[in-house]
């Protein structure tokens, strides 16, 4: 279960809950359930220091508020900014179909009568045309069944893995995966620590919190080297996919013996790194869709002009 599911309730709604129920409350922080106390809260077993107890719950639940909102805005804006580019990438898909089927093959008509000989690019944009005219249920039938079939792929195990281990070899998307999961596991794993949750058990949390198969799957193999006593910079430093400047910073912590604070800087670090991907991200998609708009409009102009141009041309050496 993700994290998020496994937060019920906000800060303030578990406040209205120990004011009215301050019993029940004091009895799960004297850990008569310490499984689900340690892993689903991120609190100690603390049989004997209640007030202490409530202390770490009080500063972890600020920390994941903080956390889920931060989320929460960066999911918002991404949305909101894919908005308008979105609609004009419709917009163009819509023209260049309506081109192709309904009004290009009425224009060729007029030229095949004329008899003069069509160029290369005006026939290729005809017979896609034609082909699109005549077999447009089968076509509109192949994209919604692939559409279903594929995210029916992507819903198993096998599929979710590939497909996000494919992910990440697309340009500049890659980074900005490979940065929003690196801010994901540091936050999530400085609040756990910071809480007084061992690393072992702080890494079960993360791993399915990621929500990228590649990196959870890297989570479930360093977790089961370190109950064997490695490291973690050690399991880490194997996945090719972690930055260098992670595992050194690692290093420093496990040196130092300040992985929480380490985990702190890291997860404000990659969090800003992640919101100067997404915003040179937005800021090359407009104009990458008005490029796109604009070569597909050229090359069905280039293929209407040109014969235009030609029958001109004949009309005028006939005089």
């Amino acid at each position: 279960m993700g994290l998020q599911k496994q937060l019920k309730w906000s800060y303030e709604d578990f406040e209205v809950f120990c004011a009215a129920n301050r019993d029940e409350a004091m009895s799960l922080l004297r850990s008569e359930e310490p499984d689900v106390v340690t892993l689903d809260l991120g609190l100690p077993p603390d049989p004997d220091g209640v007030s202490e107890g409530f202390k770490v719950l009080d500063e972890m639940l600020k920390r994941l508020s903080y956390f889920l909102e931060k989320s929460a805005e960066m999911k918002s804006r991404i949305k909101s900014a894919l908005t308008y580019p979105g609609f004009l990438f419709a917009v163009c898909v819509m023209s260049i179909v309506f081109l192709l089927t309904f009004a290009f093959p009425r224009l060729i008509g007029v030229f095949e009568d004329s008899g003069i000989p069509l160029p290369a690019i005006t026939l290729a944009m005809l017979r896609i045309g034609q082909f699109s005219q005549q077999w447009w249920p089968l076509l509109l039938g192949v994209t919604v069944g692939g559409g279903f079939a594929f995210r029916f792929w992507v819903r198993t195990t096998a599929g979710r893995a590939t497909w996000h281990y494919l992910l990440l070899y697309v340009p500049v998307f890659n980074q900005l995966i490979i940065k929003s999961a690196m801010a994901r596991f540091s936050q999530i794993l400085a609040i756990l620590l910071n809480s007084g949750v061992p690393l072992s058990q702080s890494l079960e949390v993360v791993e399915h919190s990621l929500n990228q198969a590649v990196f959870e799957e890297m989570v479930r193999k360093v977790a089961s080297n370190i109950k064997q006593g490695e490291p973690l910079s050690e399991p880490m430093s194997k996945c090719p996919f972690v930055p260098e400047m992670m595992i050194g910073m690692i290093l420093v912590g496990e040196e130092t013996g300040k992985m929480d604070m380490v985990f702190t800087k890291l997860g404000e670090f990659y969090a800003t790194e992640v919101d100067r991907t997404v915003a040179a991200i937005l800021k090359m998609i407009e104009p990458a869709m008005i490029v796109f708009m604009t070569v597909m409009v050229g090359f069905i102009a280039m293929s209407v002009f040109l014969p235009m141009a030609d029958i001109t041309s004949g009309i005028g050496g006939k005089k």
